[in-house]
């Protein structure tokens, strides 16, 4: 209950709605309780015992009047209540969605490592409906036993030993009411686990689709997905049980006050002792008390139900990141001279990545770095971007260490172009500027050039207003890769950071892409991640990580002779069929032909 209590606190930033709510709940209940008070006098004074003649049907007309008015009032005051109810609790799950969303994007890479996305995106459209619902349950659980007290009061005004008797069922309702809502929250907290894990289930099939086509795996993941699915069923069905049985338990229990009091109130006006106008005055009140007693026992329960969504939305807002700007940081200067890596150890959690790991790029090098699989070269990037923090050692820039330094002016000083590209859902020229919102679409268009791609996009038939698709799919592998290349170069950072850039590409596009790089390198620092050792035989120098150490930094002919790792990486893949005759689209190196420079446009000799 406390994450319902926490919601509704957004609502004190809509006072002036809180109150016209709660204005028109007790207006509500208060033309809801009059009636029976006017019925009940009418009954009395001029039904039974008033005078003879046109006074007693002046005075009928009078109070029908009153009577009709109270109604149209009540009505007025009904929708009043309902509309701002509903108003508020649209705008709470608006304003904590932003609130989860803005919260989510500040977060550290760590944290979606360890999430599922079918979970958070469960969280964020489901559970957020969820919120909305247990702020408008909330709220109809202060309009509804306002509704009830009015009633009762009427009653006991008229008569309290009456009353007494008839309501002696709603205490007892109380316990069963409590433990079927205890019934609903757990099967609610276990549904929306489960659901999530649907979700996430889904966004695997429609990610792995060529892989299921391909392996004939259809009927595998539909029966997978029954499986899932048929566990959410058996979950709803325990919630629609236990929603079920309340209603009926209460009516049940307050049947037997309203018994027990019609007994004894029909006894005593036989007897004389009570007037047959209360009895009757106080059947209507049941009769009135039917709506808003079940209304209360189905929000109460459906709030139960509920509740998990608040508890799931709250603990991702809740999260905290673990990388953040320090209380002392202060902005980074432009890049001028080095990057060190000093002692640096890092680990995810399953034993160290990186061990004691030290050094030296500076300015305007071209850094490659190779290893095996696993050795930790894209941990190494991540810890340059500072996506992740070292758990010993440090990395500085220009002798400031990096947790000492905000962010953002990390940030604008680094360009990434990674192997798996990703393109957002929006036009080509919106992809690009992404590096730089505030450029000018001729900026943008300059570096799609230096990119070599402005004439392909211009071939489209939208031009740079082409929408890419989901992840860019509507691109080849080349184009999205050489769109996320004017990424970088309008990005126009000091710091360039190439992760796998053209692993995954064919031999053609990789050597359109390779060319393009080639122009964006020039005058900056980059660090070079690659598989294909050939892509960086001629970079300034070479890290080769082994089993999270560096075993040795040289260039290509010096690591051929002191670094056995980087000897029998490159041994393996010339005897694969010479890939860096391939990837150079040179002669063979038995014949002594020389191959351009991949990163500086020079040439180094085959072999």
């Amino acid at each position: 209950m406390k994450n319902v209590l926490r919601a509704l606190r957004y609502l004190l930033a809509y006072k002036g709605r809180l109150a016209l709510f709660v204005f028109a709940s007790l207006g509500l209940a208060a033309s809801s309780s009059v009636p029976l008070y006017l019925i009940n006098n009418a009954i009395k004074h001029i039904l039974i015992s008033g005078g003879g003649g046109g006074g007693r049907e002046r005075e009928l007309w009078i109070m029908c009047g009153v009577l009709f008015g109270c109604w149209a009032i009540k009505g007025y005051f009904d929708f009043r209540a309902s509309y701002t109810q509903k108003w508020m609790a649209h705008r709470v799950r608006l304003d904590v969605l932003n609130r989860v969303m803005s919260h989510l994007i500040r977060l550290s890479l760590s944290f979606f490592d360890r999430q599922k996305t079918g979970q958070m995106v469960a969280t964020l459209i489901a559970d957020m409906e969820s919120l909305r619902d247990s702020v408008r349950l909330a709220c109809e659980l202060i309009r509804e036993p306002l509704r009830i007290a009015g009633f009762v009061a009427g009653v006991f005004v008229i008569n309290p030993w009456l009353a007494l008797i008839g309501f002696v069922g709603f205490p007892l309702a109380v316990g069963p009411i409590l433990v079927l809502g205890r019934r609903i929250l757990k099967a609610s907290r276990r549904f929306r686990r489960k659901r999530g894990d649907l979700a996430d289930l889904m966004i695997q099939i429609f990610g792995g689709m060529r892989i299921i086509k391909a392996y004939g795996g259809e009927e595998a993941e539909a029966k997978g997905f029954l499986k899932v699915s048929n566990k959410m069923f058996r979950l709803a069905i325990k919630k629609a049980r236990a929603r079920a049985l309340a209603v009926p338990l209460v009516e049940c229990l307050n049947g037997l006050g309203a018994v027990a009091a019609i007994l004894v109130g029909g006894t005593l006006v036989i007897r004389g002792v009570l007037e047959a106008n209360e009895l009757f005055t106080f059947l209507l009140a049941l009769v009135g008390l039917h709506a808003p007693v079940k209304g209360c026992v189905n929000s109460y329960n459906e709030l139960q139900e509920f509740v998990p969504g608040a508890e799931r939305a709250f603990k991702l807002m809740d999260e905290r990141p673990d990388v953040t700007d320090a209380p002392d940081a202060e902005d980074l200067p432009p890049f001028r001279d080095r990057i060190v890596l000093e002692n640096v150890t890092f680990d995810y959690g399953r034993g160290p990545v990186l061990r004691n790991v030290n050094l030296e790029i500076r300015a305007g090098e071209t850094i490659g770095i190779v290893g095996r699989s696993g050795s930790g070269k894209t941990t190494l990037c991540n810890l340059l971007l500072r996506f992740y923090d070292p758990v010993g050692g440090r990395v500085m820039v220009d002798g400031r260490d990096l947790r000492k330094v905000r962010l953002a002016s990390l940030y604008r000083q680094v360009a990434l172009v990674a192997q798996e590209t990703f393109l957002f859902n929006t036009t080509v020229m919106e992809n690009i500027r992404f590096g730089r919102p505030e450029a000018g679409d001729e900026e943008a268009i300059e570096a799609a050039k230096a990119a070599g791609i402005h004439d392909e996009i211009v071939a489209f038939p939208e031009g740079y207003g082409t929408l890419v698709g989901e992840r860019g799919m509507q691109l080849s592998g080349g184009q999205r890769q050489r769109i996320a290349v004017a990424r970088a170069i309008l990005r126009n950072a000091p710091i360039l950071i190439l992760d796998e850039a053209t692993s995954a590409l064919d031999s053609e596009s990789e050597r359109l892409v390779q060319a393009a790089i080639d122009r964006m390198i020039a005058g900056r620092t980059t660090i070079v991640v690659a598989h294909r050792l050939s892509t960086l035989r001629n970079c300034d120098r070479i890290v080769v990580l082994d089993d999270g150490k560096v075993e040795a930094v040289g260039p290509h002919e010096v690591l051929l002779e002191s670094s056995p790792t980087y000897r029998k990486l490159w041994e393996n893949q010339q005897s694969g069929g010479g890939e860096w005759e391939r990837a150079a689209g040179s002669a063979p190196a038995a014949m002594g032909a020389s191959v351009p420079h991949p990163f500086k446009g020079g040439v180094a000799p085959a072999g």
